[in-house]
């Protein structure tokens, strides 16, 4: 899908979401996904802290590259030998291997200084669309166009 220069890149914010699915609380004794979240709360706090020094892309890429690539929860070892989860308890497990299948999807900022670790900004920048498409089916007039202008936040800066 998608053209030759697009890149498929996973969202990091979801995977404490994964593993928290259900509202089951993650096994306790799972290292695994202790070990991913705490690899996640790494690079999330890696990002922030380009912010906070307001890094431009390259300086955060090379934060990232300090960082983030020799970090060992980056490049796990895949286990064949974990078994399917037959309890809630294990649900964790089954979230672990469900994000370390999308590994690849998710380690692409390492390559892509641009990309972000979370789509959070792009959903939210959608959420209205998604949220008024079914209302404006409703407008049908040759007015609806203004009318959703008129609903939709503007994404030009207000004049001064």
């Amino acid at each position: 899908m998608g053209g030759p220069k697009l890149i498929h890149a996973g969202c990091w914010a979801q995977c404490p979401e994964v593993l928290l699915s259900g509202g089951v609380k993650p096994n306790p004794d799972d290292r695994a996904a202790i070990a991913l979240v705490a690899t996640i709360d790494e690079l999330f706090a890696i990002d922030a802290q380009a912010r906070e020094r307001n890094l431009g892309v390259a300086e955060r890429d090379q934060l990232r590259q300090q960082r983030a690539r020799p970090n060992p929860g980056i490049n796990p070892e895949p286990n064949p030998n974990r078994s399917e989860p037959d309890s809630a308890k294990e649900r964790s497990s089954q979230a672990c291997n469900y994000t370390l299948t999308l590994w690849h999807r998710l380690t692409r900022f390492l390559d892509h200084p641009i990309l972000e670790l979370s789509t959070n900004a792009a959903e939210n920048a959608i959420r209205p669309v998604a949220l008024g498409r079914k209302n404006w089916i409703h407008f049908g007039s040759q007015e609806a166009g203004s009318r959703i202008a008129a609903i939709l936040p503007s994404s030009k800066p207000a004049a001064a």
